[in-house]
């Protein structure tokens, strides 16, 4: 993967953003200077980390968390690499590389070996959640006159739907949705509606031909993709109910989350709903001291990784360890425990 042309763009690219958005001697200024030292006793020469999609939030954070581990251990080579939720899990879980983000929801899933899993991945192991505003989001033409997804079943409403890719984190979100209110996708048609397996970019043409009336995702807000849509239909997101949050929650391993009506121009409330985490994972057999290392080393620098892309701007100490049901590594919950953050 490393030796790839592309991934050799992307580091540079990425770097370079990183430094523009950062400035000299703006991130590490908490990494203590005997950090670099302690690998000696921990850490490896060689730490792999990988983010998402080139040019994407998850791109920005990756190459953020690398820079302040480079910075921290001048001895280690850090190399930052793109991936994929989804893919990233199963890495995890064979132990191939060192750290990967990766949804909540798409953790939890692999964990239990549940769709599109066909295993438990009893490997993956949690060392942090970095952000919680991934929400499920229910965006819809304001022209259907619809205010609730229950009235799409009370009105047996004709809904031209796109839920993202069959079998993606996004699309069993949706199908679980529709689950708690009593819908199918085989009544959507029943009803006269259509349901479309498209991802964003397509889904949001098909709108724009006057073929959709509604995208279904959980992108963390604002999505550009949602901003975009704005300026051509007049738009709206359709909150959840207090049953189904709950419901959604408990299958899926997320928490109930509000989208603010400032996230969007086109809100005028805010709209309760349900949201899935980013977490940083690893491989359970990754030595206790080195995950011990590598997570101080983020609590230390959450301040400089609050600015590495608009998205991150809410990120906590005090949260890091609050991953759900995925188990933590035994090293993060040592240094969580001394830093008086978990139990």
């Amino acid at each position: 993967m490393v030796k790839s042309m592309s991934a050799k763009c992307y580091l540079v690219v990425m770097l370079g953003v990183v430094a523009v958005l950062a400035g000299p001697g703006d991130f590490g200024k908490t990494t203590s200077a005997a950090a670099a030292e302690e690998q000696i006793k921990g850490m490896p020469n060689r730490i792999v980390l990988i983010g998402g999609a080139v040019g994407g939030d998850w791109a920005a954070l990756a190459e953020g968390l690398g820079q302040v581990y480079r910075k921290a251990f001048l001895k280690t080579t850090v190399i930052v690499e793109p991936g994929k939720d989804g893919p990233n899990a199963v890495l995890a879980n064979k132990g191939e590389e060192d750290l990967l983000l990766s949804q909540s929801l798409t953790t939890s899933l692999a964990c239990e070996g549940k769709e599109p899993y066909k295993a438990k991945m009893d490997k993956i192991r949690a060392v942090a959640m970095v952000r919680k505003n991934q929400n499920f989001s229910f965006l819809v033409l304001k022209k259907t006159g619809l205010k609730s997804i229950s009235e799409i079943k009370t009105k047996k409403f004709p809904l031209r739907v796109s839920v993202n890719r069959r079998g993606s984190t996004m699309e069993i979100l949706a199908r679980t949705v529709f689950e708690v209110y009593g819908i199918t996708y085989k009544d959507i048609e029943q009803w006269g509606g259509k349901v479309h397996f498209q991802s964003f970019r397509p889904s949001f043409e098909l709108m724009d031909d006057g073929k959709l009336d509604t995208v279904i995702g959980n992108p963390p807000a604002p999505a550009a993709h949602f901003v975009q849509a704005s300026t051509k239909h007049d738009l709206t997101l359709l909150p959840l109910d207090d049953k189904a949050i709950k419901e959604v929650a408990a299958k899926l391993d997320m928490l109930p989350a509000v989208i603010p009506k400032g996230a969007y121009d086109f809100l005028d409330r805010d709209v309760p709903t349900v949201g899935t985490t980013l977490l940083l994972i690893t491989n359970a057999n990754k030595p206790q001291e080195e995950i011990y290392h590598l997570t101080k080393v983020l609590c230390e620098n959450v301040d400089y990784l609050r600015n590495v892309h608009a998205t991150m701007r809410s990120m906590s100490t005090a949260e890091l360890p609050l991953v759900g049901r995925i188990p933590l590594h035994p090293g993060a919950i040592k240094f969580y425990q001394e830093k008086g953050l978990l139990k």
